[in-house]
């Protein structure tokens, strides 16, 4: 099994929704952004491919959330890639 990717977020206040938990567009954008850290950590940064005329999409997330992240939680976004062929997934 490879290693995961980790990273550490705080989640701001305006970040939440009127209940105080985390929204899901942002909690997507985080683990998007997680994807693009690990990627450039991998050597297959968008900017190191392109020059090959190739290129990495994220085109689904696979959420595992055991307790809804709220406004001040610390979140760890984890990944880890895995590949098919011409296909790579991320497990978090």
């Amino acid at each position: 099994m490879k290693p995961r990717f980790r990273v550490r977020y705080r989640v701001r206040s305006d970040e939440a929704d009127p209940l105080g938990r985390l929204q899901v567009p942002t909690l997507c954008r985080l683990l998007q952004e997680a994807a693009t850290a690990h990627a450039a950590e991998l050597g297959v940064a968008v900017d190191a491919l392109i020059g090959r005329g190739v290129a990495w999409v994220l085109s689904r997330l696979d959420l595992d959330v055991k307790r809804w992240p709220r406004g001040e939680d610390e979140i760890d976004p984890r990944c880890r890639e895995t590949s098919n062929g011409s296909f790579s997934t991320r497990e978090r």
